[in-house]
């Protein structure tokens, strides 16, 4: 399992604008933004290295050089090493991971972006995908290992979120009920880390993105399992969510999502 785990490639969506974190991604792309001495999508990475994944591929599109200039230059600094560069494959061969860098395009939707991989795939029976801006503790290995038994095409891992608001109840212009941000236990919300088998680049073409058509084609085949995630997560889409997560880092010598 561990093999298998380690040669499954992991696509990070890289290529968006980040329009909602306007502030910073007119310069930076969002995946490379520094939540401390680096950027969020580095703290992806090390989630899957935790669990055994070594093998990574970007698909960039919007200043698709930077994500060069930081794994060609910034990070063999930061962790001292001296990375090996493939020239046939267009990787780049760390110590312990390899990754991938590949331009996907400026516009291309997120379906189209993933469909670009599949001609570099070989031998894998699955591939995983995860946005560039999501940080979760989520058991990456135990998901794989509960989708490897059965005959679904595909995993999305989910939470049951708090609610940000209180919700009341109305009747006349009273207010009859109050109820202070509490868990709804009947609604749950996709995180952003699935697994897939090869057999779902069929679901995608050149003008989709992930979270319509196919998404929604391998949900109605009942081919789409969930893997239930109670533990930590923080998505960083606005300037507020970003300095939540480094408040969190300042606060903890490990990160929630390590743990």
């Amino acid at each position: 399992m561990q093999n298998l785990i380690k040669n499954t490639p992991v696509l990070i969506l890289c290529g968006g604008k980040g329009s909602r974190l306007s502030e910073e991604t007119k310069k930076t792309p969002k995946p490379l933004i520094k939540i401390d001495k680096h950027p969020i999508l580095f703290h992806i990475m090390k989630i899957y290295l935790k669990h055994g994944f070594k093998k990574f591929v970007l698909l960039t599109g919007y200043k698709h050089h930077l994500f060069e200039q930081y794994f060609f230059k910034e990070l063999p600094n930061k962790i001292k090493q001296k990375p090996i560069i493939s020239k046939k494959n267009k990787t780049i061969l760390f110590k312990n991971f390899d990754v991938k860098i590949l331009n996907t395009g400026l516009n291309t939707l997120t379906g189209a972006r993933i469909l670009k991989y599949k001609k570099f795939m070989q031998n894998e029976k699955y591939f995983a995908v995860t946005y560039g801006d999501g940080l979760a503790n989520v058991n990456l290995g135990r998901a794989f290992k509960t989708f490897y038994k059965t005959s679904f095409e595909g995993l999305m891992c989910a939470t049951n979120p708090q609610e940000k608001f209180g919700t009341l109840k109305i009747k006349n212009n009273m207010v009859t009920n109050f109820k202070e941000k509490e868990k709804d236990p009947k609604k749950w919300i996709n995180i952003g880390f699935f697994i897939f088998k090869k057999i779902f680049f069929k679901y995608l073409d050149k003008h989709t993105m992930l979270e319509e058509k196919p998404l929604k084609k391998i949900t109605n085949k009942k081919k789409l399992m969930v893997y239930k995630h109670l533990g930590q997560y923080n998505c960083m889409d606005t300037l507020h969510e970003k300095k939540i997560i480094q408040n969190m880092l300042k606060k903890k010598l490990i990160a929630p999502w390590f743990k």
